[in-house]
């Protein structure tokens, strides 16, 4: 079972003022040109959008010794080789 669509409520036309910036219009528009989604499916696309970076600088010569260490099979980790 999914969340219900969030649904917008009546507001003040942000566009109808004649002091509405073209911004506030184009904002406006492109708001009404995408379906809305539910908190659930939010949720499950912002977790795609969520990482961990973990950067280490090893000398070259202790590299095996690191990998030994730490690496593990189930990893999704890459080495970067700078020179």
């Amino acid at each position: 079972m999914s969340a219900p669509a969030l649904t917008l409520v009546s507001a003040p036309d942000p566009t109808a003022s004649a002091r509405a910036t073209a911004a506030a219009r184009a904002a406006v528009a492109a708001a009404e040109m995408v379906d809305p989604i539910g908190l659930a499916e939010l949720m499950e696309l912002a977790e795609l959008q969520t990482r961990v970076d973990r950067k280490y600088f090893v000398p070259a010569e202790d590299v095996p010794n690191f990998v030994e260490l730490w690496w593990r099979p189930d990893d999704r980790s890459d080495l970067l080789n700078l020179l």
